[in-house]
């Protein structure tokens, strides 16, 4: 895991209230072979840990190369 999991509040004018919520992980590839990771575990631990309970998961994966 990597910094602080973060949660904020998103209010909307009319009154609608959103939830964000930011983990990261990492996950280490081979040098120079392409290799692929299943991150379903880590991903369903990371939304249950989160508290929201109703939306949508985002994975990015920063300098992804192939």
């Amino acid at each position: 895991m990597i910094g602080k999991n973060r949660a904020d509040r998103l209010y909307y004018s009319d009154g609608r209230i959103y939830m964000v919520y930011r983990e990261a992980f990492k996950v280490k590839s081979n040098d120079r072979v392409c290799t692929f990771h299943n991150v379903t575990a880590q991903t369903r631990e990371i939304a249950g840990r989160s508290g929201i309970r109703n939306g949508i998961v985002v994975v990015y994966s920063h300098h992804t190369t192939c």
